[in-house]
């Protein structure tokens, strides 16, 4: 009977599309090009913890010009995630993606080219730009993932974030001491180059953000090219599309209540997770490096730097655990019991490592304890975050969202530093990671739901609008006796 249907073609919600649709070739070759633009971040991090050291010795750098050209590659992402957020809502999630990813793979190879520290910051902070575009590609999935499959499929791409760390380790082996830091720097930049290239020919646009646009017809194309991909035996004339009465825009996340008390608890999550992770990954390696000579100037250290990239490599590989623990329970219990549990056990680990004192192969076993929970609690605030928000302003209020990692990643520098005593580190970063955990008490459990009954459109007045290629806009008119509002579904 379903395939008798499917031949007919049939109006259904975007929704019920995609969750014919199913999961398959299409949506993992999405996950192949979005995963490759996705680990830059965690690259740009691990390429700069060790650039960094280099470049100390080599233009003679302060402990303070160090700081600074972690900050400005997170100073950039400030700039970049807003701006990213609002083009890939007005103007469309793939245009926004090839751009954003071009910016990276460019500015990336340029850095390479740096003659002086001057024109390094400059490159770093707009790799930064690039960067903030980030979340474009993971909600590109969201929004094209089944509902019962989306938690655990989104969170598939964070192997991909684990791959960026490693990849970069690796480089850092076999080519920062033979081939040198501008070789290193290059490497650093080709995951990103190759989805660019991918992206260019094969990512589609996502019909959800289609269908808001009242391009019901692409949406359609895409779909049905979806299911054919994937032999799923499904085709579709037309779709149903949700009308809200009120035209939902950035502004509603001050505006609307709703939207308002789950960004205020998200931002918090967000600052938390950014200061925490990049604090933990930025202070692997001082620990690590065997030379401890000068713990301030360049002038006076003997610049004769040794990576320990065995414990290094392990702690990178470290993070696969992480995620796969969230694979495991972002469906059952759910998302926020994911977040709760492991940012409690982060809180523990950055606490201990406030004692440096302890045997460093003690400070790099407990800080991979807390790389693993960081890891495993952000993974589920990822594929939280975008299913908290209607497709109208779900890039752009990640965008906001991920600018509150950026401010807290941009501050990590400064509080893991000679500046910060160990115990004033260890304490702001356990103190962030409990108010993590109390920011989740509010939020609504996502898991399993459908994205378009996830929120609950102002004045409670929700109808469908029929939308069928080809077919004259007035029919639409007659649907308004469909109130599809599920009350406070997915509410507080």
């Amino acid at each position: 009977m379903a395939s008798d249907e499917a031949g007919s073609g049939r109006l259904v919600s975007v929704d019920e599309a995609i969750n014919d649709v199913g999961i398959g070739p299409a949506q993992y070759t999405m996950l192949i090009i979005c995963g490759l633009s996705f680990c830059a971040d965690a690259a740009e991090v691990t390429f700069l913890s060790f650039v960094t050291e280099v470049l100390r010795c080599e233009w003679d750098l302060t402990a303070k010009q160090e700081t600074l050209i972690m900050s400005m590659v997170f100073a950039g992402q400030i700039v970049g995630a807003p701006s990213w957020g609002y083009f890939a809502d007005k103007y469309g999630r793939r245009l926004a993606f090839i751009w954003s990813s071009g910016v990276i793979a460019i500015s990336g190879l340029v850095t390479a080219l740096s003659v002086n520290y001057s024109m390094f910051m400059v490159t770093s902070f707009i790799v930064g730009v690039g960067i903030g575009g980030l979340p474009i590609g993971f909600d590109i999935l969201v929004e094209s993932i089944p509902s019962k499959s989306r938690g655990n499929f989104s969170i598939l791409i964070q192997y991909f974030w684990t791959f960026g760390s490693m990849y970069v380790n690796f480089c850092a082996w076999m080519l920062l001491e033979s081939q040198g830091w501008r070789i290193f720097t290059a490497s650093a930049a080709l995951p990103v180059l190759i989805s660019l290239t991918l992206a260019i020919f094969l990512l589609p646009e996502s019909p959800r953000w289609l269908v808001e646009e009242d391009r019901t017809e692409e949406a359609v194309v895409i779909l049905n090219q979806w299911s054919e991909k994937n032999g799923a035996e499904k085709s579709f004339a037309g779709l149903e599309r949700h009308v809200a009465d009120e035209q939902m825009n950035i502004t509603h996340l001050c505006t609307n209540s709703q939207l308002r008390a789950r960004t205020l608890r998200m931002f918090v999550v967000w600052f938390a997770f950014g200061i925490i992770y990049y604090g933990i990954v930025l202070l692997l390696p001082r620990i690590a490096e065997s030379d401890k000579g000068s713990d301030s100037d360049a002038g006076s250290a003997e610049c004769n730097l040794n990576f320990n990239f065995g414990e290094l490599i392990t702690s990178a590989c470290t993070e696969v655990v992480g995620v796969t623990a969230a694979l495991i329970m972002i469906e059952n219990p759910g998302r926020r019991c994911t977040q709760m549990v492991f940012y409690v056990i982060t809180g523990l680990a950055v606490f201990v490592l406030s004692f440096r004192s302890l045997d460093t192969q003690v400070l790099v076993f407990v800080g991979s304890i807390g790389r693993i929970a960081v890891m495993s609690a952000s993974c589920a605030t990822w594929v939280h975050t975008p299913e908290l928000y209607p497709t109208a302003v779900r890039i752009q209020a990640h965008g906001v969202l991920s600018l509150a990692a950026r401010l807290g990643a941009t501050m990590a520098p400064f509080i893991i530093s000679d500046m910060v005593s160990p115990i004033v580190c260890g304490s702001i970063m356990a103190g962030l990671a409990a108010f993590a955990v109390l920011a989740q008490l509010g939020l609504p459990e996502t898991a399993g739901m459908d994205l378009e009954d996830i929120f609950v459109t102002p004045k409670s007045s929700q109808h469908l609008e029929k939308l069928k290629p080809d077919e004259d806009e007035e029919e639409g008119e007659d649907e308004d006796d469909e109130d599809e509002d599920e009350g406070g579904c997915g509410c507080e």
